[in-house]
């Protein structure tokens, strides 16, 4: 048996295969600081709470914060949209922990949205009713979402800036809010 094997010739055009191959140590452990960065993203989201709660007053709303294991959130929610048909409605701004800055995965990054935290069928009354507000914000509707979409910033470089991030998400909420709040106030008869 010979040993004259011809193995490929190192090549440009897998120039990034080989980056990866001469930086993998490197390249893994900063991978693996994805968990604190989001740690870190999150620390600006959860500070976004007092401004909820000045707003919330003035939109006779209730403040959201649940910090689940999975998809926190937070954001407005009225106690009158509450009935047997919509058990929970809210406006929040959400993140999945498991995905959250991951990149190119389903939920990479945070979105605004409407939820509704109850089994309904897409042909339930408040999906139609998001159409139009899906069409003019560019959202989309699907499991407990009657509108979302997600937050994306503008960056001309790679870095992340977590204050912009929250401060565009709770732009985001506020324009939510002001075209879903009429919305959910007719759907559910709490305000004339």
């Amino acid at each position: 048996m010979s040993d004259s094997i011809e193995f490929p010739i190192r090549a440009d055009e897998d120039g990034k295969g080989w980056f990866y191959l001469d930086h993998r140590d490197d390249i893994e452990e900063w991978a693996a600081l994805r968990d604190v960065a989001r740690e870190v993203v999150e620390q600006y989201f959860w500070a976004l709470q007092p401004a909820l709660e000045a707003w919330a007053e003035s939109e006779d709303a209730e403040v959201v914060v649940i910090d689940h294991p999975t998809w926190p959130r937070l954001g407005l929610t009225r106690p009158e949209w509450r009935s047997p048909d919509l058990p929970a409605v809210e406006v929040v701004i959400e993140w999945n922990r498991k995905t959250f800055l991951v990149p190119m995965v389903a939920n990479e990054w945070p979105y605004t949205a409407v939820r509704v935290d109850a089994g309904l069928s897409p042909q339930h009354p408040v999906f139609s009713a998001f159409a139009p507000i899906r069409k003019r914000l560019q959202g989309n509707a699907n499991g407990p979402w009657p509108f979302w979409r997600y937050e994306l910033l503008e960056r001309d470089d790679d870095a992340l800036n977590p204050e912009e991030l929250a401060r565009l998400a709770l732009r985001s909420l506020r324009e939510l809010w002001a075209a879903a709040a009429p919305v959910l106030d007719s759907l559910t008869g709490a305000r004339p």
